[in-house]
Order: structure tokens, then C-alpha cells, then sequence
């Protein structure tokens, strides 16, 4: 157990990351006309206002929007591909999907959870790929509800940001680097690839599930395979964007206050691509 002392020093660690994050944010803030948007709907009735006149996803729909196993089954049913999955609390089914394979299977959180290391800047639980050292702690499977997926091979992974009906499709060229391959989060300077437009069929399966979720904004991850599929992984009705915008040179934002600026309801309608 550490002592107070060292727990004090990890504390001064973890604030100077943070003081450092910060000043690394401050040299690139939210651009003007966004911030100018947002200081203008701070005076607008929001809540009062009908919903059919909304220009952005009510919460609840961002709630539903945000269920990954709901995210799923709707991809398949609009005919999109998705990893096979397993969601379980039951460690017998673990074991035997786990030694029933030779294929590499991954666990992925169903949220986005902060794991705080000592000594170290807090991060995310990243997707991670298991093998038998699991089946060592299978019996804590039982606590609480838990996804597997089947790892697909991947050439590239595209983060595709929907901002009414613009759409911004970056490639990140995830198995560039060990640290990316996996999951591209594991990585703060992205390789990113060429741009790519999206095929016309999954330009019309995403706004369908937009509109089927009835949200207006959302981030899209896919794994394009080496055979050119398209692996729909999930939607983040939350998704942030400013760190493709700061690297890509995308005015995401400009787009979003456009959006929110726009004097009449949303209505989905023919698509817009933009490249980099």
C-alpha cells in the first residue's frame, strides 16, 4: 500500500498532466462563431420550444442512441455487417466461446468508463483482445453483464462524424502502428489515411439509422476489411470531433453552428461528403 507520502507525489503527477492538457486545449480553443452560437442559445427557451422545431437530438434519444446492443441489432436489421457478439454475465459461456475458437475474440466496454492508474493520466477502457489468461478470472464474468465480439482483420477504420446532413468520413489507418491496431484510441497522434468517400449504400444505411434513432448528431465508427466491407462497430450520439478538426483542417464546427443557426426544423435530405 502506498504510503501517504507517495500517494501525495502520484496526486502532484496527475495535476501537472492535467495542468499540461489544459495548456496544450488553450492554444487551440472552440472556434469564434461556434462559441458565439452556443452564447446565443443560452438565451433561447429550449425547453419550452416544440420538439418538432428542434435542431439537435432530445435527450432521450441520445439515452436509447447510446445502447450498443440495441446499436447492433439495428445495424443488422438495416443490413449492415457487425462483429458476431456475446453479451453475458455467465462465465461457463465465456470459457467455452473462448476455447471453442482459434479465431481472436476482443472485449469491449459498453460505455466509456475512466480508468485511474496510479501515477498516471486517467484514460479510457480500450477494446482489447483476450485469450486463455481469461479464462483464469472467469468467475468475475458473473458480476456484471459483459461483450465479446469477434475480431474482425482490418485495413483501415473509418470515424465517420454526422452533422445533420453533412458528412465528415475520416480514415485512420489504425494497423499503421501496434498502438493503434486494436483500437485506435491507444494513440493521441492518429495516422490518419487519404480521404475516402462513403459508398452510397452506407451514406443510406447510416441516415436511416440516424433517423430510426431520431438523432441529428453522432459519431460512426466502422473497420473497413482488406476484402473493402464495411464492419459497423457503433454509434456515439456524443461524439467529439475537435481533434479532427485541429489535425484534418474540417470545419466540423462551422458546420454545427450552421445547423443550430438554421431558423427552421431539421429535416434529413440528400447528403453532403466532405473531404480533407
Amino acid at each position: 500500500m502506498a504510503t501517504a507520502t507517495e500517494h501525495s507525489e502520484r496526486l502532484e503527477k496527475v495535476d501537472a498532466l492535467v495542468r499540461e492538457m489544459f495548456q496544450s486545449l488553450a492554444t487551440q480553443p472552440l472556434p469564434s462563431r461556434l462559441l458565439s452560437v452556443l452564447d446565443q442559445l443560452e438565451d433561447e427557451p429550449v425547453v419550452e420550444a416544440p420538439l418538432k422545431h428542434q435542431r439537435w437530438s432530445a435527450a432521450d434519444a441520445d439515452a436509447v442512441g447510446e445502447l450498443k446492443p440495441y446499436q447492433l441489432r439495428l445495424a443488422q436489421r438495416l443490413g449492415m455487417r457487425t462483429p458476431k457478439t456475446l453479451l453475458t454475465n455467465n462465465p461457463d459461456e465465456v470459457v467455452r466461446l473462448v476455447k471453442g475458437t482459434d479465431q481472436r475474440i476482443v472485449y469491449k466496454a459498453f460505455t466509456g468508463g475512466v480508468i485511474h492508474y496510479p501515477g498516471a493520466f486517467p484514460s479510457g477502457l480500450l477494446t482489447t483482445v483476450v485469450g486463455d489468461e481469461i479464462l483464469q478470472y472467469a468467475d468475475r464474468i458473473r458480476h456484471t453483464m459483459c461483450m465479446f465480439q469477434e475480431y474482425i482483420d482490418k485495413a483501415y477504420e473509418i470515424r465517420l462524424t454526422v452533422v445533420g446532413n453533412t458528412f465528415f468520413p475520416v480514415v485512420i489507418s489504425s494497423q499503421e502502428m501496434d498502438s493503434t491496431a486494436v483500437d485506435w484510441r491507444g494513440e493521441n497522434q492518429l495516422p490518419y489515411g487519404p480521404y475516402k468517400a462513403l459508398p452510397q449504400e452506407i451514406v443510406d444505411r447510416v441516415q436511416q439509422m440516424f433517423a430510426t434513432l431520431d438523432i441529428v448528431y453522432g459519431a460512426v465508427d466502422f473497420i473497413v476489411t482488406p476484402e473493402s466491407d464495411f464492419v459497423f462497430l457503433e454509434v456515439n450520439p456524443g461524439g467529439q470531433f475537435m481533434w479532427m478538426q485541429h489535425d484534418l483542417g474540417l470545419d466540423m464546427s462551422g458546420c454545427f453552428a450552421d445547423l443550430l443557426t438554421a431558423g427552421e426544423p431539421f429535416r434529413r435530405g440528400e447528403v453532403t461528403q466532405i473531404g480533407y
